[in-house]
């Protein structure tokens, strides 16, 4: 998804999030004496090792979820067992 110039200066006039990330990076900028290039790749760097830790994203369609929900289902009347049961002393 590329973001325009447009998009992110409305981004900063609507969302203070987005507008208080902005104004710290310039302040950062300005007082660490950093390059912008050098803060662009720490910036994708952090995002890169944020995405690394993050667990798969499982897409399945509809189709798919209704199979796999019978599916559970039919197991599951199958082995009553197989449920937690809260009222069960495990001692």
């Amino acid at each position: 998804m590329a973001i325009n110039w447009r998009d992110c200066e409305h981004m900063y006039l609507n969302d203070p999030v987005f507008s208080h990330l902005v104004k710290f990076l310039e302040s950062f900028l300005e007082t660490c004496e950093m390059a912008p290039s050098d803060l662009r790749a720490a910036v994708m760097f952090a995002v890169t090792r944020h995405e690394m830790r993050r667990p798969p994203r499982v897409f399945i369609t509809n189709e798919e979820w209704i199979k796999l929900t019978q599916k559970n289902s039919d197991l599951l009347a199958e082995n009553p067992d197989l449920l937690p049961n809260p009222f069960k002393n495990e001692d």
